[in-house]
């Protein structure tokens, strides 16, 4: 596939990841934070690979993390991930939470095809599954327009996160 080539959304299927799938999201969160440009580890790959999938055992642990993949003839073209945070308690709202949106990555050639708003969409229907009051991301400059398109919303540029109410 080439970059912005026709890819048939109906192909793609949007669901859960499973834990046997951390070593795969690992890779592409590597390649999500080097794709911009030449990085400079601070660790090797499998090192990396190793910390990512221990700590994301403890956020699935602690239910405060849900990662969506987006897979095309069983292999995963994209992610999106989910952190829900819970509120302090008040008087008017006793199990407040507001969704963090994170880790938002679809492999090159598979972009400009719908994917990425395939898998906002499951965040989206997560957050209201979850009660949340809201979603907040902070986009990078070349996926700001994505998420403006999305309805999310910010008074300046400056102001970095992005918020959609639910």
């Amino acid at each position: 596939m080439k970059t912005g080539s026709p890819l048939d959304c109906n192909e793609i299927h949007i669901r859960r990841s499973i834990i046997t799938e951390l070593s795969t999201l690992a890779d592409l969160r590597w390649a999500l934070c080097s794709d911009d440009g030449e990085i400079t580890p601070s660790t090797d790959k499998s090192i990396y690979t190793e910390h990512f999938t221990e700590k994301t055992m403890e956020l699935y642990a602690m239910g405060d993390l849900i990662n969506f993949v987006a897979e095309k003839n069983a292999e995963l073209i994209g992610v999106i991930s989910l952190f829900l945070v819970d509120k302090i308690p008040s008087p008017c709202e006793i199990n407040g939470c507001w969704g963090y949106v994170s880790n938002v990555y679809v492999k090159p050639e598979c972009r400009n095809n719908g994917v990425g708003s395939k898998l906002l969409d499951f965040v989206k229907d997560a957050a209201v599954a979850n009660k949340c009051e809201l979603l907040v991301v902070w986009p990078s400059d070349r996926s700001y327009p994505f998420y403006k398109r999305a309805g999310f919303k910010s008074e300046k540029r400056e102001q970095d996160p992005l918020v959609l109410v639910i």
